[in-house]
C-alpha cells in the first residue's frame, strides 16, 4: 500500500531538488556556453513546473491503493480540469 503524504511529498522533494540541480548546471554551464546554457535552464524550469502534475498523478495512484474512491473522483476530476486546460492553451 502507498502512503498518500510520503509519497506525494516524496515526489514533490526530489522533483523540486532535481529540477534546482538542472538549474545550477545550466547556470554552471553559461559562465563557458551561452546557448547551451539556456537549453539547459529551460529543461529545468519544465522541471520545476512539471512536478506538481506529477505528484497530482502520484497522489490519485496512492488514493487508489487504499481504495479511497471519494477523494480519487476528486483528484481525477482536477487531473482532466488540467489536461483540457492545456489542450486549450495549445491549441490558441
Amino acid at each position: 500500500m502507498i502512503e498518500l503524504n510520503q509519497s506525494t511529498g516524496r515526489t514533490l522533494r526530489y522533483g523540486i531538488i532535481t529540477g534546482l540541480a538542472v538549474v545550477l548546471a545550466g547556470l554552471v554551464a553559461s559562465v563557458f556556453s551561452g546557448d547551451v546554457s539556456e537549453k539547459i535552464l529551460w529543461v529545468g524550469i519544465g522541471i520545476i513546473i512539471f512536478v506538481p502534475f506529477v505528484s497530482i498523478i502520484v497522489s490519485a495512484l496512492a488514493l487508489y491503493s487504499e481504495k479511497d474512491y471519494y477523494w480519487l473522483k476528486r483528484v481525477l476530476l482536477l487531473i482532466s480540469i488540467l489536461i483540457v486546460g492545456l489542450v486549450v492553451s495549445l491549441l490558441r
